[in-house]
């Protein structure tokens, strides 16, 4: 999968990361526990231990998707495919390098998952944010995500959170619009 999108002069590029990527996945994925661990479910220190096999049965599992701007890796995002029907599908760990934000890096990012959702047949996908994950739940809900229409307690990184799901029904679509 190759999506490109204009920012300026250069370009955003998303890419889907295959097993033989494990390498970038960890990369990136341990770079966005580190510079936001806050926003995420995922710990550190336990994903820093993770095995090649662990890294390649993550990318067996699910959708992850990789944004490039200059051929420089500044996002991620995962569609979690463990679900027991393409209707249940949900998008997890987005995250954007902190110089990338706000220049359109996220939104297509989260395009790019949700078209990936359509083609595999889903009609909706869901999300979850941190409560107190206000620039989050903002940004779903500018890109025409509803919500929250649930609230649940988990344990994350040591500590209980309460975290909000977010609904968007979706369909195959053309290059997100340039918000530049």
């Amino acid at each position: 999968m190759r999506e490109f999108r204009e920012v300026g002069r250069s370009q955003i590029s998303v890419c889907h990361l295959t097993p033989d990527d494990w390498r970038t996945l960890r990369e990136l994925r341990l770079q966005a526990l580190a510079d936001s661990p806050e926003s995420f479910f995922g710990d550190i220190s336990a994903e820093r231990n993770y095995s090649e096999k662990q890294w390649r049965q993550e990318l067996d599992l699910s959708v992850w998707l990789m944004a490039t701007f200059d051929a420089r890796q500044v996002g991620l995002v995962k569609l979690n495919c463990n679900a027991r029907s393409h209707d249940d599908l949900h998008l997890e760990a987005l995250w954007v390098a902190a110089d990338m934000r706000r220049r359109g890096v996220g939104e297509t990012l989260v395009w790019a998952v949700e078209n990936t959702a359509a083609t595999k047949g889903a009609q909706e996908l869901r999300l979850w944010v941190f409560t107190e994950n206000h620039s989050a739940r903002d940004f779903y809900l500018r890109l025409g995500y509803t919500g929250p229409l649930d609230t649940q307690e988990i344990k994350s990184n040591g500590r209980r959170r309460h975290e909000q799901e977010f609904l968007k029904h979706i369909k195959v679509v053309g290059s997100p619009a340039n918000s530049e």
